[in-house]
């Protein structure tokens, strides 16, 4: 059976209205028109929400899924603060690291401020006979007082440290037996002064040396 528009008595007109306003079709918003729940809505230019007596936008979702998704833009969002990241406070993630640790020391721990704790100081200098440095530690450098005698110095203050000193030449152990003295050089907080001889001598003699210097 045919009929035309005009033959659509009222009360069709008000199904008809209704089918198109609020049916089940894929219908969407445009700009300037009313936003609709569970439907597509486009625009073409951008939407804002204003509320002067508190939080503008609440999202609830299903337990289990996110409130909010943006597709596949990756695009920075300005001004946007994270509470919680994959689950994790902000105290969970290192700051950058503001301090750092004396020569020969290292970093035992870093603090969620970026302070560090260091470790202690090790220094090690292996000295030839006749003062020079055959080998050691950044910083450091040798030179002979006089016959069998040394001062070695650091690149920082040593006088809390320990100082510990063994005969060698700068390739081998030295073969004979030889006595090593090891102090803090009074006024020179960088320097050890060192003593070298043999045994069964009588005064100093030339004797190259290892010396480690550990720092607490």
């Amino acid at each position: 059976m045919r009929f035309s528009v005009s033959q659509l008595k009222p009360a069709a007109w008000i199904v008809v209205g209704i089918l198109l306003v609020g049916g089940g079709g894929t219908a969407v918003a445009a700009t300037g028109g009313t936003f609709r729940l569970g439907k597509s809505n486009v625009a073409t230019s951008t939407t804002s929400l204003s509320n002067t007596a508190g939080i503008a936008l609440s999202l609830r979702s299903k337990s289990g899924k996110a409130p909010l998704t943006v597709g596949t833009n990756r695009v920075k969002v300005a001004n946007l603060n994270s509470d919680l990241i994959d689950g994790r406070d902000s105290t969970y993630f290192q700051k950058r690291v503001s301090s750092t640790c004396a020569t020969g020391s290292t970093i035992k721990a870093v603090s969620a401020s970026g302070t560090v704790t260091c470790s202690g100081a090790t220094y090690v200098a292996v000295v030839n006979g006749d003062g020079s440095l055959a080998r050691g530690s950044t910083g450091v450098s040798s030179t002979t007082t006089g016959t069998g005698s040394y001062e070695v110095t650091f690149p920082t203050d040593i006088q809390g440290c320990a100082y510990f000193g063994s005969s060698s030449t700068s390739t081998a152990a030295f073969s004979g037996q030889t006595i090593v003295q090891t102090a803090w050089t009074i006024g020179f907080p960088h320097t050890v002064t060192v003593y070298t001889y043999y045994l069964s001598a009588t005064s100093y003699d030339n004797v190259g040396f290892h010396l480690l210097v550990s720092c607490p």
